[in-house]
């Protein structure tokens, strides 16, 4: 009986930590300021560090351990953008929550959405730093992890229909945002 109680304990604490992980760690405060904390990343220069040819063609013209050099220098610089897009994830979070609550219900909408594939976003961004680790541990060809592209596209259009529905006149500055 007493293995059952910490088994449910430990099962309990794993979820709550997971939760806590997913959701992100942010003081609801003012919009405007969750905005100003986010980090752009160049969504271009981060897809180049997974160029299968580019890859391949520094495994055909240099040595093993200079590729292996190589190889970890760019799954460090992924998952630092891979950090920093799931940073952005929970910022959106937040902001998509706080949009919910509008009596607009335009911008309810689109704050529900943001949450939404902002939260799938920070599932992908998690998953994939998973695979990078594993991947500077136990190097492998070809790895990928577009999923965090594709979600991080589209949390962005997202992001900037919800700055279009509350601000129709300043959504121009929203596209640098991201």
């Amino acid at each position: 009986m007493t293995l059952l109680l910490i088994l449910v304990g430990v099962a309990f604490a794993a979820l709550v930590a997971g939760w806590r992980a997913v959701r992100g760690r942010i003081a609801h405060s003012d919009p405007e300021q969750l905005i100003l904390q986010i980090r752009h990343v160049d969504l271009q220069a981060f897809r180049n560090l997974f160029d299968r040819q580019d890859e391949e063609y520094l495994r055909q013209h240099i040595n093993a351990a200079d590729f292996r050099t190589w190889q970890k220098m760019r799954i460090r610089a992924a998952l630092e953008y891979v950090t920093w897009a799931s940073e952005n994830a929970a910022l959106l979070i937040a902001i998509g929550e706080m949009a919910k609550s509008s009596s607009d219900m335009t911008v309810a909408a689109h704050g529900k959405q943001l949450a939404n594939v902002a939260l799938s976003l920070r599932l992908n961004c998690i998953l994939a730093r998973v695979k990078l680790y594993v991947t500077l541990v136990f190097p492998f060809p070809g790895f990928a992890i577009e999923p965090v592209f594709h979600r991080y596209a589209r949390v962005h259009d997202t992001f900037i229909s919800l700055r279009f529905a509350q601000h129709p006149d300043s959504v121009s500055k929203a596209y640098g945002v991201l």
